[in-house]
């Protein structure tokens, strides 16, 4: 007996199993810290700080939170601590920092009867109105997903795709 799945509720599962495969990924990675005797782990966001802005399924954000956490990344929790850690940046640091304000471009969690564009607009505005004000990049969320799977920083794209 065949099952329908509605559209939305398998994105859903694509969204989940696509952060568990990361995960599994992020394992995989070689570890430049074992080559330098220092600790074990993939550091493949290391130097990188995330900022979740907008809408987001909680499941899904604590999903990609600590994907990003496992991969070396730091999470920024308050937009106090975003704009206070980009005035930090104009310091003579030996590491530079990089800031990203990450927006959710998956529109699963939305009914049909949302204009899709104006809803991808609005969260790339708000993005960029952070991002602006705190010397950020903007990245969406698969950026995470897409970087674990590619084993290497992808570069930063804005706007809506």
């Amino acid at each position: 007996m065949l099952v329908e799945v509605p559209i939305p509720d398998f994105a859903k599962i694509l969204v989940v199993l696509s952060s568990k495969i990361a995960k599994m990924v992020v394992g995989w990675l070689p570890s430049h810290e074992k080559e330098s005797g220092g600790g074990v782990g993939p550091k493949l966001f290391k130097n990188l700080e995330f900022y979740f802005v907008g809408d987001y399924i909680e499941a899904h954000k604590s999903d990609l939170k600590e994907l990003v956490t496992t991969a070396g990344g730091t999470i920024i929790e308050a937009r106090d601590q975003l704009l206070s850690s980009s005035n930090d940046a104009d310091g003579d640091e030996d590491v530079k920092r990089v800031s990203l304000v990450v927006y959710n471009a998956d529109l699963s969690d939305h009914s049909e009867f949302y204009d899709e564009d104006s809803i991808r607009f609005q969260r790339l505005a708000a993005a960029e109105d952070i991002a602006q004000q705190s010397r950020s990049q903007i990245i969406q969320h698969t950026w995470i997903l897409e970087s674990v799977a590619a084993c290497r920083l992808l570069p930063f794209t804005s706007g809506v795709q």
